[in-house]
C-alpha cells in the first residue's frame, strides 16, 4: 500500500508538467544531484535528503533553429521581417523540437562503511517532434524542386513518453585507484506515442508531372484517452497503472590516475519499457497512389470544385487507411554516455574536459564541453561550461551551489547566454533545487599532554 500512495502524491504532480546533458551539474562538487548522471560520484557529506518536489526541477527545450534563422532586419529598420527562404535554408534535412522535464520528488543519499548509497523517486516527461525540410519546401515552393527526384519525409513524427521511475544506487572505491557504481531502476510507464518506423516520399515525375506518393509506417501508443478525449480519463486510473513496466540501469567507472587526475565513464538509461495498457497500433506498408491531377472536361468545373477535391481526399485516404491492432509493444529510454577527463588544480579548482553522446533512433545528439568548477570552502561551490555540439551551436553553462546551514540551495543552467540573447537561442535550460545535507563531522585532535 505504501508505494500506492508515494506514486499517487507523484502522479498528481506529473500531470501539471511536460534531452538534456547536464555537463555543468556533472562536474560541481558537493551537489548531491550530481549523482543523477555521475554514478562514480563520493560527496563529502554523510547524509543528503531532498525537499519533497523541489529537491531537483529540471525543464530543458532544444529547438534546432532559433528565432533569427528564420528572418532578418532590413537595413536602417528595427523592424524584424520574417523570410520563409531563409529560414528554409538554415534548417536541416530532418530538424527537432524537444521538451524535456526531470521533477525529483524524493531523494536520500548516505554512507555505510566504504559504500555510498542514493535512492530515489522521479518524474519524467519527454517530447520530441520531428519535421522534414522537403515537407517545407513543398509547401512553400511548390514541386518544382521535386521533379524527377523524390521529396523525403522519412523520419517526421512526434515521439511522447512520460513514467516515472524508482532508482537505488551503490558506488564504492576499489584499491585506492577504482571507483565502481551502479544503480538499479524500476520505471512505471504511464503514457506514449512512438513512431516505429516512418518512411514516406512523394515524387514528380519528369514527362506527365504526376505525383507519386508511398508510405510504410507503424505508430505504437499506449495512452487513457479514447475518442471521447478526457470525457472517461480518471487520473487514479492513470496514477495507479502499473500494466506498463519497465526496467533499467546507470553504471560508473572512474580511474584514478594520479592524485590530480582521473578519467570517469558513466552509461545512463539502459533499459527498456513493456507497453501493455490501453494499447493501439496504426501501421501501413508500402501502401501507394499516384495523382494525375484534375481532369478538366465538361463534366468537372474548373477550378476544381470542392466536391472533386472532397473525392480526391477520399481516395487518398482509403490507399492510406491504417491498420489497427492492439499488440504490446517495448521502446527504450534514450541511452546516454559521459567520458570525462578532470585534472586537479588544488583542493579548490578543477578543470575538465567531457564528451556527450545521447542515441536516438532518428539522430544522435554529440556534445564536447570544457568544464571548471571552484570551491569556496564547505560553503560556495561554482561551476562553469562551454559546450560545441553537431547541431552548430554552442552554449555557456553556469552552475551556483550554495550550503546555509542545513540546507544546499543551487541554480543551473547549461546556455545562460539564452536569457541574455533569445533572438539566437537554440535551448532554454534550467534547473534549482534545495536539499539537506549533514555533512561529516571534522574530528579534533587531541590535546598535546
Amino acid at each position: 500500500m505504501f508505494y500506492k500512495i508515494i506514486f499517487t502524491i507523484l502522479g498528481v504532480f506529473c500531470l501539471n508538467f511536460g534531452y538534456s546533458q547536464h555537463v555543468t551539474r556533472h562536474f560541481m562538487e558537493n551537489l548531491p544531484q550530481r549523482g543523477i548522471t555521475d554514478l562514480t560520484y563520493i560527496p563529502d557529506y554523510n547524509y543528503a535528503a531532498s525537499i519533497p518536489f523541489i529537491s531537483h526541477f529540471n525543464i530543458d527545450f532544444k529547438n534546432d533553429f532559433s528565432i533569427n534563422d528564420i528572418g532578418s532586419h532590413q537595413m536602417g529598420d528595427s523592424t524584424f521581417y520574417v523570410n520563409p527562404d531563409i529560414f528554409l535554408n538554415n534548417l536541416n534535412n530532418i530538424s527537432t523540437i524537444s521538451l524535456e522535464t526531470d521533477i525529483e520528488i524524493i531523494s536520500s543519499s548516505w554512507k555505510s562503511k566504504d559504500i555510498f548509497y542514493s535512492f530515489t523517486i522521479k518524474n519524467k516527461t519527454i517530447v520530441e517532434a520531428r519535421y522534414p525540410k522537403d515537407f517545407l519546401i513543398l509547401g512553400w515552393r511548390g514541386n518544382s524542386e521535386f521533379i524527377g527526384k523524390n521529396a523525403v519525409f522519412s523520419g517526421s513524427g512526434i515521439d511522447f513518453v512520460q513514467y516515472n521511475e524508482v532508482g537505488l544506487s551503490a558506488t564504492r572505491i576499489f584499491f585506492e585507484k577504482f571507483v565502481f557504481g551502479a544503480r538499479l531502476k524500476y520505471i512505471q510507464g504511464l503514457s506514449n506515442v512512438s513512431f516505429e518506423k516512418n518512411t514516406i516520399t512523394l515524387k514528380t515525375d519528369t514527362t506527365t508531372y504526376w505525383l507519386t506518393g508511398r508510405a510504410d509506417y507503424r505508430v505504437n501508443i499506449s495512452q487513457p484517452l479514447d475518442t471521447n478525449g478526457f470525457d472517461n480519463f480518471y487520473p487514479s486510473n492513470y496514477i495507479f497503472n502499473f500494466h506498463n513496466p519497465g526496467f533499467g540501469v546507470d553504471l560508473g567507472v572512474k580511474f584514478n590516475m594520479t592524485e590530480k587526475i582521473n578519467f570517469s565513464l558513466n552509461a545512463l538509461d539502459l533499459g527498456t519499457i513493456r507497453w501493455k495498457s490501453d494499447v493501439k497500433n496504426y501501421s501501413s506498408e508500402n501502401a501507394s497512389f499516384t495523382f494525375e491531377g484534375f481532369k478538366i472536361d465538361s463534366t468537372m468545373a474548373f477550378p476544381p470544385t470542392d466536391s472533386s477535391i472532397n473525392i480526391f481526399a477520399d481516395s487518398i485516404t482509403s490507399i492510406f487507411e491504417p491498420n489497427e491492432t492492439e499488440e504490446y509493444y517495448s521502446t527504450g529510454i534514450n541511452p546516454k554516455l559521459y567520458l570525462t577527463a578532470s585534472y586537479n588544480l588544488n583542493k579548490n579548482n578543477k578543470f575538465g574536459l567531457a564528451f556527450y553522446q545521447k542515441f536516438n533512433k532518428y539522430k544522435d545528439y554529440t556534445q564536447l564541453s570544457l568544464l571548471y568548477n571552484k570551491k569556496f570552502g564547505d560553503i560556495l561551490n561554482v561551476g562553469l561550461s562551454y559546450s560545441f555540439t553537431n547541431r552548430n551551436y554552442n552554449k555557456l553553462g553556469a552552475g551556483l551551489s550554495l550550503k546555509i546551514g542545513m540546507f544546499n540551495l543551487y541554480f543551473l543552467s547549461d546556455d545562460v547566454l539564452s536569457y541574455f540573447y533569445p533572438l539566437d537561442a537554440h535551448t532554454i535550460n534550467f534547473q534549482f533545487g534545495i536539499n539537506f545535507v549533514r555533512m561529516k563531522v571534522k574530528e579534533t585532535p587531541p590535546p598535546e599532554e
